[in-house]
């Protein structure tokens, strides 16, 4: 069984630059997916690009980079569900058109939005890239990210870390959502064993 834990994360600055930076990356490798498939056909691609394609195609971008792939691969998949839910929204528009079953306030559904210059987007480190002790989780810094951390700041690390108030038994993601530079919202997806109730 599946459940959600969530805390209120207050960093310093070393922190804060860390998970600027990944939260930064997110947004703008959205982006960049997005575009490709806004502007596909100017692009030269024949079909939209779907999620398979960009996963393998984008590898080396530099966003995609500057994350961990599965992180990056999330990204891509969240932009994938955002597209098939516009158009399922269009077609179900379309088709209340056709038949004249529109109401007055119903427009015309608009495809997925650019992320705002500059904003920041929630990021998820999955099962493969964290470990887990009985007090901390630890998250791996993609090698792309560590050149920039260093060059830029001097900051000189292989991984960041988040204290943990409980112990859980698996934890399958987490997930980092942007407040402001110094606090984010953290979900901690996990996998816990249902008892069967004892008959009585």
């Amino acid at each position: 069984m599946l459940l959600t834990y969530q805390f209120e994360l207050r960093v310093n600055e070393t922190m804060s630059i860390i998970l600027g930076h990944l939260s930064y990356a997110a947004g703008k490798l959205f982006n960049v997916g997005n575009y490709e498939r806004k502007e596909y056909k100017s692009l030269g691609f024949e079909i939209m690009p779907d999620w398979y394609d960009q996963k393998k195609r984008l590898k080396d971008n530099i966003w995609y980079k500057s994350l961990p792939a599965q992180t990056s691969q999330d990204v891509l998949a969240r932009l994938s569900e955002a597209w098939k839910s516009y158009f399922t929204l269009k077609s179900r528009y379309e088709y209340r058109k056709e038949k004249g079953h529109l109401k007055e306030y119903e427009g015309e559904p608009q495809s997925p939005y650019y992320r705002k210059y500059g904003s920041h987007t929630s990021f998820k480190y999955l099962q493969n890239s964290i470990k887990v002790t009985s007090n901390q989780i630890r998250f791996s810094i993609p090698s792309r990210l560590k050149e920039h951390l260093k060059e830029k700041y001097n900051i000189k690390k292989d991984f960041f870390y988040i204290p943990l108030k409980r112990t859980f038994s698996i934890i399958k993601q987490v997930e980092f959502v942007y407040m402001d530079k110094n606090r984010y919202k953290v979900y901690i997806i996990y996998e816990e064993e249902v008892k069967p109730l004892k008959k009585r």
